[in-house]
């Protein structure tokens, strides 16, 4: 038969339970389980730091593509935040207790003794896009975990034509599932400027011949 224990929290905190065995002649055995408790969880942005497709040209504010490419690299560096967890450091490795064995430490559940890899707070990154021509969808992906939430990017491989618009999503998300998304919009346009039916005209005059700049000046 097994035993069971309630336990409440009044704060947010990292908290360990630790359970003693004592058995007749006195020997005592430690565990320990780890909880992490926080209601009032949530990601944030931060505001000096925001999310962009780096691809696009920064001479358009990063909003359009001038470059003939499927490539396109979005960037969120120091973008997503979780204050509370980042500040305290509750997902940092946790120390071994002097009396308490190993095989008796807390390496069950999210949550262990172990680091939780994150970015301030953020246990994982998810990223979506969608393509519209305007009149329907060429080219979509759902939202899906990067590899590696270290880098805080993401390479996305497009379909996409000249005067396509391409809306990226970018979700954050914490270690209690509280996500923040952001979403950016950048269009394309690779093709250059094509000049037709070019003409000169000067009153009734059309098709004026134009040999050299002092012709320009005649004409004003």
């Amino acid at each position: 038969m097994g035993w069971m224990a309630s336990v409440t929290f009044d704060e947010p905190g990292m908290y360990a339970i630790h359970l003693s065995a004592v058995d007749k002649a006195g020997n005592i055995k430690m565990s320990r389980k780890l909880v992490l408790y926080d209601n009032l969880s949530k990601v944030t942005f931060n505001v000096k730091r925001n999310t962009r497709v780096e691809t696009a040209s920064s001479q358009t504010n990063f909003t359009w593509v001038t470059k003939d490419t499927n490539r396109i690299f979005v960037k969120w560096w120091g973008r997503f935040i979780n204050h509370r967890h980042d500040n305290s450091r509750w997902l940092t490795k946790i120390n071994p207790y002097p009396k308490i064995d190993r095989a008796y430490d807390d390496f069950d559940g999210r949550r262990t003794v172990d680091e939780v890899p994150n970015i301030q707070g953020c246990v994982d990154f998810m990223v979506s896009y969608e393509v519209d021509t305007g009149s329907g969808v060429r080219d979509f992906r759902t939202l899906t975990s990067v590899d590696d939430i270290q880098k805080q990017s993401e390479e996305l491989r497009v379909v996409w034509l000249d005067g396509d618009r391409l809306d990226v999503t970018v979700r954050a998300v914490d270690i209690f599932n509280k996500t923040l998304d952001e979403n950016v919009t950048v269009f394309r346009d690779a093709t250059p400027p094509v000049i037709e039916n070019l003409w000169l005209t000067k009153d009734d005059r059309l098709n004026i011949s134009v040999h050299s700049l002092e012709d320009f000046t005649q004409m004003t």
